[in-house]
């Protein structure tokens, strides 16, 4: 039974991750937010 709780949001890597990603055992992941086009795209002129 839980009566009392505070919730953590960590973002980032681990600091584990961090030493593999330094040692060269892994390469750089793909950005967590993914960029969004916002240009129109489908010719409308303004």
């Amino acid at each position: 039974m839980l009566h009392h709780s505070h919730v953590i949001t960590i973002r980032g890597e681990s600091y584990r991750l961090r030493e593999k990603r330094r040692s060269g055992l892994l390469q750089k992941a793909a950005p967590a937010h993914p960029t969004i086009n916002t240009s129109n795209s489908e010719g409308v002129s303004s």
